[in-house]
Parts: structure tokens; sequence; C-alpha cells
């Protein structure tokens, strides 16, 4: 079974999500440069918006359901940039398991009932990442869309 990179669509879109983030293996040392740079970005990105949610609570501090939204806000943000870090602490680790993934499992030759294995994963791993990547859409155009539904009526500063 020829399988490159290119015939999976999970491992495709999963690696362009790791090089938006800044998660891939350095060519040479201006890719390096350039990979660094995205990591910080990503990372100080991510503490800014915690800021802006911290903030939010802080102002929002009487209000139940503002404080519960914001808290739930701030945990989405928690969990990558705890995972961004437990990626850069054991970075070495991480690129060596995609390059064993890729020797012994992607490009492995298999007999036919190991195909349609393999073919089975492929087809779940490729749904659930395009399953949750709609959803993670589908929050984002919720954030944009609520202030423009929600106020139906002419708001008087």
């Amino acid at each position: 079974m020829s399988s490159d990179k290119n015939d999976d669509k999970s491992i495709s879109l999963t690696s362009i999500f790791m090089k938006l983030v800044g998660l891939w293996m350095a060519g040479n040392r201006s890719e390096q440069r350039v990979r660094d740079i995205t990591v910080g970005y990503t990372l100080i990105a991510i503490l800014f918006a915690m800021w802006v949610q911290s903030t939010d609570m802080y102002y929002s501090w009487g209000d139940f359901s503002a404080c519960l939204f914001t808290a739930c806000n701030m945990l989405s943000l928690t969990m990558p940039f705890i995972k961004i870090l437990v990626l850069l602490a054991h970075k070495e680790d991480f690129f060596r398991l995609i390059l064993y993934l890729q020797r012994k499992f992607l490009r492995a030759d298999y007999d036919s009932y190991e195909r349609q294995i393999v073919i089975g994963f492929k087809r779940k791993c490729t749904f659930f990442i395009y399953f949750f990547t709609l959803f993670t859409l589908a929050t984002v155009v919720s954030y944009i869309v609520n202030p423009l539904i929600g106020k139906s009526r002419l708001v008087k500063i």
C-alpha cells in the first residue's frame, strides 16, 4: 500500500494545523527561526486572549452567567496553551515519534486484511478531523454572528 503524505486527508489537514501553530520539523536554520517565531506568536496570542478574558471576568464579576461564559472561554484557551507547552518540552521525542510513524506505519506494506483495517481507520480519522474542524469553524462563526443577531432593536448609547 503506497501511503505518502498526500493521500491521507486527515494527516494532511493535521500537518497544516501543526504548521499554523509552529510545530513542524525544520530542514535548515531559517526554517527553525520561522518555526520559533510562529510558536512564540501563537503563545503570545493565547496569553493575550487569556488576559482579555481575565479582564472580562474582572468587570463582569457580579453576573454569574457572564462569569461562567468567560470561565469556559478561558478553559478553551488554557487547554491548547498547556498542550503546546507540553509538546515544546518534549519536542525532540515528538518529532522522533512522527518520523517513526512515517517510517513504520504510513509507508509499510500490508496484506489485504491489514490494508482493510488501515483504510477503515483512515476513514474514521478523516471523519473526526473534518467533524471537529467543522465544529470549531461553526463556533467561530457563532461568536462573530451572535452580536449581530442578538441585538434586533436599536441600542441607544
